[in-house]
């Protein structure tokens, strides 16, 4: 696994198995896959950039609106912004992880990611 590598931290929210909800996991993005490290334990999850179907970005108040059906107001100090990840797993099930950040700088991050996502499924297009 050669090339750039790019690290910012999140908070766990859901699916992912072995990392619990509310703990801190590394994100790291190469130029293949994901990699999600726990901060507390030794859970680390791989996923090929490849299998990423989606990444849906929701404030604090849509995401417990359409996720948890439930009306939350969002804090105004730190509000939280929610990242879904959409994959097909290695048996083609479709899956999803949820992440989330109070950094602005994460939306720039998770872009990064989606980017890379489309650009490897167009390489894998053929006529």
């Amino acid at each position: 696994m050669f090339g750039k590598k790019d690290t910012m931290r999140f908070i766990c929210f859901d699916g992912l198995p072995g990392i619990q909800q509310d703990t801190f996991c590394d994100l790291t993005k190469n130029d293949q896959e994901i990699l999600i490290e726990s901060k507390k334990g030794s859970a680390t999850i791989r996923l090929n950039i490849s299998q990423l179907d989606s990444i849906d970005t929701l404030d604090e108040k849509s995401f417990y609106m359409q996720h948890l059906a439930v009306e939350k107001k969002p804090v105004k100090v730190m509000p939280k912004t929610f990242y879904i990840f959409k994959y097909s797993s290695s048996d083609e099930t479709k899956k999803h992880f949820i992440l989330y950040s109070y950094e602005f700088k994460a939306l720039s991050f998770i872009e990064n990611i989606r980017k890379s996502a489309i650009n490897g499924k167009n390489k894998e297009i053929s006529l």
